[in-house]
C-alpha cells in the first residue's frame, strides 16, 4: 500500500496489503451496482438486477442522495462499465460527506479481464484517478471540474491469496513509479489483474 498526498511516495510502503472493506464502513454506505452480490450493511444499488437491490438507480444519472448525506461509496467492477464516468465521480463527490471514502474496484488496463467484456468502455492505470485529487500533476492542468479528493490509496490485487517475492516487489515498484513501470516491459511480463482506489473527500 502507498499512501499518496501529492506525488507518488515510498512513504508507509509495504511489499503487500490487502484491501479490508471493514475498514471504512460505517453509518451510511451504499454499494453502487450491486449485481447479484449485495453487501450487508449497505444499501445495495443496481439497476439492472433489480433481485438483489435495495434501491433501483441508473447510474448514468445523478445518484439519489442528498448532498453530503453518505460516509462509504463502494464499487466492485462498475466504473468500466460507465459511459458517463466524470459524471458519476462527480456525484460520488457530492453526495459524500467530508472525510468520507469512495472505493472503486476495476480491472487494470493491461489484465484480459478489461478487454474480454464487450460492454467495458473504460480502462484504468494506477493514475487515472490523479485527474480527480487535489495536488497531482492531472489535477492541476487537465481537471474536468472544480470538486476534487484530498487523499489516494491504490491497491494492486489485493484479493490476490499468494503472492510471490517478484510479483510484490513489482507491485511496490509500480505504486512507486507508475510511469516508469506501465512503459517497461516488466508490466508486460507481470501483469496485475485489478485495481482499488480509495479517494477521500
Amino acid at each position: 500500500m502507498v499512501v499518496i498526498t501529492g506525488r507518488y511516495s515510498s512513504a508507509k510502503s509495504k511489499l503487500s496489503k490487502k484491501f479490508n472493506i471493514n475498514q471504512y464502513v460505517s453509518k451510511n454506505n451504499i454499494h453502487l451496482g450491486c449485481g447479484n452480490r449485495p453487501l450487508s450493511n449497505f444499501t445495495n444499488v443496481d439497476y439492472y438486477n433489480r433481485k438483489h437491490a435495495d434501491l433501483i438507480a441508473d447510474l448514468e444519472k445523478d445518484l439519489p442522495y442528498s448532498s453530503e448525506s453518505i460516509d462509504f461509496i463502494y464499487s466492485d467492477n462498475v466504473f468500466e462499465h460507465i459511459r458517463n464516468i466524470l459524471g458519476l465521480i462527480k456525484e460520488c463527490h457530492r453526495v459524500l460527506r467530508k472525510g468520507g471514502v469512495l472505493a472503486v474496484k476495476v480491472p487494470y488496463f493491461k489484465s484480459r479481464y478489461a478487454f474480454v467484456d464487450p460492454t467495458h468502455c473504460n480502462f484504468f492505470t494506477l493514475q487515472s484517478m490523479d485527474y480527480f485529487c487535489a495536488d497531482r500533476y492531472f489535477n492541476q492542468s487537465y481537471r474536468f471540474f472544480n470538486e476534487v479528493f484530498s487523499e489516494l490509496e491504490i491497491f494492486i490485487d489485493p484479493q490476490k491469496e499468494k503472492k510471490g517475492i517478484l510479483r510484490k516487489l513489482a507491485e511496490k515498484y509500480a505504486l512507486r513509479r507508475p510511469v516508469q513501470y506501465e512503459n517497461s516491459i516488466l508490466s508486460s511480463l507481470i501483469v496485475f489483474y485489478n485495481i482499488v482506489y480509495v479517494l477521500r473527500k
